[in-house]
């Protein structure tokens, strides 16, 4: 478990006492997780019974393997009984109706063989959004049609005009605000000297 570092192996035999111990398999560090090896996932060729997968507190994954020394290079079966495989025994619906089944059990003498892969037919469900109509209420097989280069060009050459004219119009207007200006100051100037002029008074000589 988590925190441990020894690992403890036994046999299991049909006869009593039935559970013998083996040896023990001790690391330095506590691990941080443990997981094993499903018996068909274990190379025959070696003699390997168990693997475990061990991450150390450093973050690594070490694989821990175990093997039964033997001379013989022949698949021993003693050591290989036929073990589960990865075929469901039933469907998900049978057992919630109450049905049992034995698992399934394979051989590993010729090595493990994963099933052939089964075709699923996926039924496309019919969508709400594939009812709506496009935006703006155009058919989406509606394309726009091309545009001339001459269509293009004449636009161009519109647009042009119409800025010159924008330009010129702006210069006149300029130029009717600055006499507008000139007109103003020149009046202005014109009633200042007007008032002096009657609010002076002539002086008569007195004669003696």
């Amino acid at each position: 478990g988590k925190g441990d570092s020894v690992i403890r192996y036994f046999e299991i035999t049909a006869e009593p006492p039935f559970v013998h111990y083996i040896n023990t398999f001790q690391t330095p560090d506590p691990q941080r997780g443990i997981g094993m090896m499903p018996k068909r996932g274990c190379d025959v060729t070696s003699c390997e019974i168990s693997r475990f997968y061990r991450l150390n507190n450093s973050g690594l994954c070490q694989a821990i393997t175990m093997t039964v020394p033997r001379k013989s290079e022949l698949f021993q079966e003693d050591l290989y009984p036929d073990t589960l495989g990865d075929t469901a025994a039933q469907s998900a619906d049978d057992w919630i109706g109450g049905q049992d089944a034995e698992p399934v059990l394979i051989s590993l003498k010729d090595g493990y063989k994963p099933p052939e892969s089964k075709s699923v037919t996926v039924h496309k469900r019919s969508n709400v959004l594939d009812k709506m109509p496009p935006k703006g209420g155009k058919s989406p097989t509606t394309q726009a049609s091309p545009v001339s280069d001459k269509t293009l060009q004449e636009f161009a050459d519109e647009i042009r005009k119409l800025k010159a004219m924008i330009v010129k119009h702006e210069n006149r207007i300029r130029a009717l605000e600055a006499e507008v200006a000139l007109n103003k100051a020149t009046n202005a100037d014109e009633d200042g000297s007007g008032g002096d002029g009657l609010n002076a008074q002539p002086t008569l000589a007195s004669d003696e």
